[in-house]
């Protein structure tokens, strides 16, 4: 299938001048496996805003404001045991993210109309909605690190350009220290490697 979109471009742009295209090929293949056309489209936009890398695997890194629960122990909807101290989510403070949680649901439950802009379905964002200070989060809050596949993206909500997006499913990689690189023609391929150190997170964990 001919392919003309700014992934391919970047990716001929960054062979032709002998850097690694792996990640971005993987990247694509991943997107491609999405089910929805417009959900392809949307992600693009998402994806212009800064400090989005790209994992060597074909996923991407996004961000999310989380809370620190305090109360009895309980159960949450995936069969996690929550505690005191546990990091769930800051809507329903039903669903446990803490490192290496990976909440997930079905695709046809999460919302794909970008117009709805709150709706049903798992939000990560971009820094200026769920990194420190951002529209979505509060002081008191904790900003995550989740590693989506491009393929469990199912909307762009229209609020807030393109700065959040709604997921059928992530997985929690880390907390936030400070913004991320970028993956891009003028940055080195290691650059994850660099994450993998700041995040504390083992690599043999992050292939599984």
């Amino acid at each position: 299938t001919p392919l003309h979109n700014v992934l391919v471009e970047t990716i001929l742009e960054l062979k032709e001048e002998g850097l690694p295209i792996d990640y971005m090929v993987y990247f694509l293949e991943n997107l491609m496996a999405n089910p929805s056309a417009r959900s392809i489209e949307e992600l693009y936009s998402f994806l212009a805003n800064k400090n989005m890398p790209i994992t060597e695997d074909g996923f991407f890194i996004a961000y999310k404001t989380v809370v620190t629960y305090h109360g009895n122990p309980f159960t949450d909807v995936h069969g996690k045991n929550v505690k005191d101290g546990d990091l769930v989510d800051k809507y329903s403070r039903k669903v446990r993210n803490n490192i290496g949680d990976s909440p997930e649901m079905a695709r046809n439950q999460v919302d794909d109309n970008c117009n709805r802009t709150c709706s049903h379905g798992y939000h990560v964002g971009a820094l200026k909605y769920s990194g420190p200070g951002g529209s979505y989060n509060s002081p008191s809050d904790t900003v995550i690190l989740v590693k989506v596949n491009p393929k469990d993206v199912v909307s762009v909500p229209a609020d807030h350009n393109a700065q959040k997006l709604r997921v059928s499913k992530y997985e929690v990689v880390g907390t936030y220290t400070q913004p991320l690189g970028r993956s891009s023609k003028q940055e080195s391929y290691n650059y994850i490697d660099d994450a993998y150190n700041s995040w504390g997170y083992e690599d043999d964990s992050w292939d599984n």
